[in-house]
């Protein structure tokens, strides 16, 4: 590295996935709530309005795994989301990776489009493969 080379000393950092979350919660209207779990049941991140809850990342985690197989009942090979609907809004599963699930809290007027729009736009620091 020569010192004071611009193109040497410029240093790129992912932001911290709680902050993507944060973000993704300011951005998308209707979206009151995020979480980034390990399929095998541990938190990763989440946003600040999240409650911390580990029971969250284990019931996630159990899910996914039950979507899986009942989209394989369906005949799917891929599973590309699982959507609750229920009293208060929509809770939405998707795989992010081979390893991790996102879960959002939303009302059910999200615009799931800009919704989805987004999390591909920072897949990669979701599925914990930047930086």
């Amino acid at each position: 590295m020569v010192a004071g080379d611009p193109a040497q000393s410029k240093v790129t950092t992912a932001p911290p996935l709680a902050f993507v979350l944060d973000e993704l919660v300011e951005v998308v209207d209707g979206v009151h709530g995020s979480l980034v779990a390990s399929i095998d049941g541990f938190a990763v991140a989440r946003n600040a309005s999240m409650p911390n809850s580990a029971a969250h990342a284990a019931l996630l985690a159990a899910g996914m795994g039950l979507a899986h197989q009942l989209a394989g009942i369906g005949g799917g090979r891929e599973l590309r989301q699982l959507v609750i609907d229920h009293d208060e809004g929509l809770l939405l599963l998707w795989p992010i990776g081979p390893k991790r699930v996102l879960a959002l809290l939303t009302t059910r007027r999200v615009d799931q489009s800009h919704l989805r729009r987004f999390v591909q736009s920072r897949a990669a620091w979701l599925a914990g493969e930047s930086g």
